[in-house]
């Protein structure tokens, strides 16, 4: 889906698929996926695989595109874990505002 697009993409068949990867790499393919072609629909994709992906790698990987602010509400949700990358994420984003 994400090689082809314009023509295979659907959000709903890509969220029951992308529950079903062992391959975490794809998880941070995935985001930047959903930057580039459906950055609203990024914190439900998020919260669908945020049990089986690294948070520290997401807010990591999520600097570095400079659109760490985009995701303040999966951050939000995902503050209950007390992760230090998402709280530190979090009060930069507040600080910004």
């Amino acid at each position: 889906m994400i090689e082809h697009s314009p023509t295979a993409f659907k959000h709903d068949v890509f969220a029951r698929n992308i529950i079903k990867i062992t391959n975490h790499d794809l998880y941070y393919r995935s985001m930047i996926f959903y930057l580039e072609e459906e950055p609203l629909l990024l914190n439900d994709l998020l919260k669908l695989v945020s049990d089986k992906m690294d948070l520290t790698k997401c807010v990591t990987v999520m600097k570095r595109t400079g659109y760490i602010a985009l995701i303040e509400p999966f951050l939000k949700s995902a503050q209950n874990q007390n992760i230090a990358a998402v709280n530190e994420a979090l009060n930069e984003i507040y600080l910004e505002k």
